[in-house]
């Protein structure tokens, strides 16, 4: 059974990599971890968001340093 907040995140990211590079579905991988689908769904979810914030993150400080390099105000 899962204990901590350290132990989710990685479960769930390892649910995310099963989905993602594996092929998994939601209800193999629910199988496979022994934890309810509608857990292993919330996961994905919010693993997805996380990482999709992260890139949002990532692409507006390089259009900053683009920007800069080009002698412009970045908005």
């Amino acid at each position: 059974m899962v204990k901590n907040t350290s132990e989710i995140r990685d479960i769930s990211l390892y649910a995310l990599h099963l989905l993602v590079n594996e092929g998994k579905t939601p209800a193999e991988i629910s199988l496979m971890l022994n934890v309810p689908p509608v857990v292993i769904i919330g996961w994905l979810q919010n693993n997805s968001k996380n990482e999709i914030a992260k890139l949002k993150d990532k692409i507006i400080q390089l259009e900053k340093n683009i920007s800069n390099l080009r002698g412009e105000n970045y908005y």
